[in-house]
Parts: structure tokens; sequence; C-alpha cells
């Protein structure tokens, strides 16, 4: 597989997901650039893991599904308290507040 190095939280991730189901990757390759993950599990023949929105971006890629859902990553937005926000900026915080509320 092409995959990120072990330092980055999506591999750790990944990687615990195997241990629970006593599989084992072997990896081939570890750019810490996703699309070169995509390019050269595509050039290579081999397989990554990477979302479907930036698997549409690189032409010659097969999808497959995952069958069981993956956890989901909690983000965090992070900016200065008592500073100038834009008018984007407040416009942005609001949507994703309201997206998060449902």
């Amino acid at each position: 597989m092409a995959l990120h190095t072990s330092n980055i939280q999506t591999r750790r991730i990944i990687d615990e997901h195997a241990r629970q189901a006593g599989a084992s990757i072997k990896t081939v390759l570890e750019p810490n650039n996703i699309r070169t993950n995509i390019e050269m599990a595509r050039d290579l023949g081999l397989a990554t893991i990477a979302s479907h929105h930036l698997c549409r971006l690189v032409d010659g890629v097969v999808e497959l599904k995952i069958q069981n859902k993956m956890p989901i990553r909690k983000t965090s937005m992070i900016f200065r308290r008592r500073t100038h926000k834009t008018r984007l900026l407040q416009k942005f915080v609001s949507h994703a507040e309201q997206k998060v509320k449902g």
C-alpha cells in the first residue's frame, strides 16, 4: 500500500483498525501527500486509503467502497481571541457551527 508515514494521525487510525482486525498492512511507499499516495498507488498497482472526493481528482483511479464505517475524525477551528475577524471568517464560523448542531 501507499500510506502516510506513521507520524500522521490518519495513518495511526488505519494501523489501529488493521491491528484490531488482526490484519497486517504491507506499506511499500510512505509519501506525506495524499495526492501522491493516490497517484503512486495508481501508477504502481498499489492500494491506498483516501476520501472519495480526492480520488475523483486523479484520473485512472478505481475506487472500492469500504464496507465498515471508519471513525469520524474530529476537527477544530483555531484562531486568535480578541482580534479582528473578517466578515468571511465570521460567516464561515457561523455556518460551521450550524452544521455541527445539525
